[in-house]
């Protein structure tokens, strides 16, 4: 409750430009989470974009009541994977990517820049299976055939076809500067939006309605209305950069750091018992089967 205290009154004093934009709830399968979200962010200080942004989630949230679960993870996953595939910069890769000391470049920028959810899954989940890659017993064999100027082995093609996926996004992650390499991004994840979209009216044309439970179905929200917060620069505000500095001001004057305390500790019933043992009547106590009425005036 102090921590939401501090941040009440540190907006309030800095003027922070807050606007209200529809976001995905925790029902949505993580990337499109990371997708929809980003695009928000992206576009926050363009209110006809956000309005546009809201009118479409809308729309789509109307018709992913009329999917399964199953159908809607599956349609929003494979279409954002198949959009990335297409998307690939079209960049020459140099000898530099090659090599695996890419690796700790990569995870130092990941760890340094300010990312956006969307950025920090798509290269996350690329320096994972460049890793991989890397570590693959056949690619020490793969590396001598390119260096001699062409590849034979059937492994070592393999591993060029996925290198000529991956290595062109860390060349461009690595080389541009952050905030012109997530707005590149934007059109990936506009395009994966309306392929997603364009996939459910197919399927919805051409199969069988399912059984669904409408009543509850519907009740599912899917995007909902929050406030997200500008600087004066147009950076987006998160809640570390409120209270990283009303922290540090703690500290410097050794006074205590406010804390969630009003939260119940996760250790309450680490001894084992839990709510219900706790609840369970002693000896031969036995609950009165009738309560006395209430008498006037309590």
């Amino acid at each position: 409750m102090i921590r939401l205290l501090l941040i009440f009154l540190y907006t309030s004093q800095i003027g922070l430009a807050a606007t209200k934009v529809l976001m995905p709830s925790d029902k949505l399968p993580r990337e499109l989470i990371y997708l929809t979200e980003s695009i928000q962010e992206l576009q926050l200080k363009d209110i006809e974009k956000t309005k546009d942004n809201d009118a479409f989630f809308k729309t789509l949230e109307k018709k992913f009541h009329s999917l399964s679960k199953e159908e809607l993870y599956f349609i929003s996953k494979s279409e954002i994977y198949k959009t990335a595939l297409a998307y690939k910069p079209p960049l020459s890769i140099t000898d530099k990517y090659f090599q695996k000391s890419i690796i700790s470049e990569v995870e130092e920028k990941i760890k340094t820049e300010k990312l956006n959810s969307f950025t920090h899954w798509l290269i996350g989940s690329i320096l994972k299976d460049l890793t991989d890659i890397f570590n693959n017993r056949d690619y020490p064999t793969f590396f001598a055939e390119r260096n001699k100027g062409i590849v034979t082995s059937s492994k070592s093609k393999r591993l060029q076809k996925k290198l000529n996926f991956l290595l062109p996004w860390i060349q461009s992650f690595l080389s541009e500067e952050t905030a012109l390499f997530q707005y590149s991004l934007l059109p990936l994840m506009n395009k994966s939006l309306k392929n997603i979209s364009t996939k459910i009216d197919y399927l919805l044309r051409h199969s069988a309605p399912l059984k669904l439970d409408k009543e509850s179905n519907e009740k599912v929200v899917y995007f909902e209305e929050q406030s997200m917060e500008l600087d004066k620069t147009g950076k987006l505000v998160t809640v570390e950069d409120i209270l990283d500095p009303l922290i540090g001001k703690l500290k410097n004057n050794n006074l205590p750091i406010p804390v969630d305390d009003w939260v119940g500790d996760e250790d309450d019933f680490a001894s084992g018992l839990t709510p219900i043992e706790i609840n369970k009547p002693e000896g031969n106590y036995q609950a009165p089967k009738n309560l006395p009425s209430p008498a006037d005036g309590w």
